[in-house]
């Protein structure tokens, strides 16, 4: 893997068990240093905020907003891309972790649907 820049995303998808929902998680680099890569969860008004079209970040985020890894490595449920996060997703589903069919056919038909949106906007058919 290549090693990011500050200002890179990752992203995962996560799919709740109980009604089936997705939410795509965003994590911006933020440092790079004494080789470990710093990335924080993005949160519109929780850890950062947009002022003139910059992004100014909240001050004394917790560890629970926080993720780092070693360079030349990253954690196995992060992703450089929005096709990649939805794919491995939707490969991970295990309708055992479901309370129900229903809930898992909704992560399933919204995590396709994730993919397909991601396809598009990179130009694949």
């Amino acid at each position: 893997m290549r090693n990011p820049k500050i200002g890179s995303l990752f992203y995962h998808y996560y799919a709740d068990s109980e009604d089936g929902s997705i939410k795509l998680f965003t994590y911006c680099v933020r440092t790079i240093r004494g080789g470990k890569i710093y990335a924080t969860y993005m949160s519109k008004g929780v850890t950062y905020d947009e002022r003139k079209g910059k992004i100014i970040w909240k001050p004394g985020l917790s560890k629970f907003w926080r993720e780092w890894w070693r360079e030349g490595t990253k954690p196995a449920w992060i992703h450089s891309t929005k096709l990649r996060a939805a794919t491995v997703a939707l490969s991970r589903v295990d309708p055992e972790d479901f309370e129900s069919v229903e809930a898992m056919n909704k992560a399933v038909a919204s995590l396709k649907r994730a993919q397909t949106m991601a396809r598009k906007r990179r130009g694949d058919k």
